[in-house]
């Protein structure tokens, strides 16, 4: 499921970064451990809005921009997260 995560994320990175640049922040992202954090404290790096959505857990991919925090891939279970607790730690890999 993750391999799947990661090539969206390459896809979606791509709108932010240059083909080149989004490869190699989606090795990276492959390469990391897997961290935990609020999904609170990722809804407001993210400057996301709330919106429901049903899913299963993943672990959610995360790129830290100059902008603010980038969800390359996991947005619907960010937000899905959000709805059952905001307190909740969730498993992440950022770069």
């Amino acid at each position: 499921m993750i391999e799947d995560g990661f090539a969206a994320a390459e896809d979606y990175l791509t709108l932010h970064f240059s083909r080149e640049t989004a490869i190699g922040l989606v090795d990276r992202l492959r390469r990391e451990n897997v961290q935990y954090f609020k999904v609170k404290d990722i809804f407001r790096a993210a400057k996301m809005e709330y919106r429901q959505f049903t899913g299963a857990e993943q672990v959610v991919l995360l790129v830290r921009a100059s902008n603010g925090l980038i969800i390359a891939d996991g947005y619907e279970f960010v937000c899905e997260a959000w709805l059952e607790n905001k307190e909740k730690l969730i498993a992440c890999k950022i770069v």
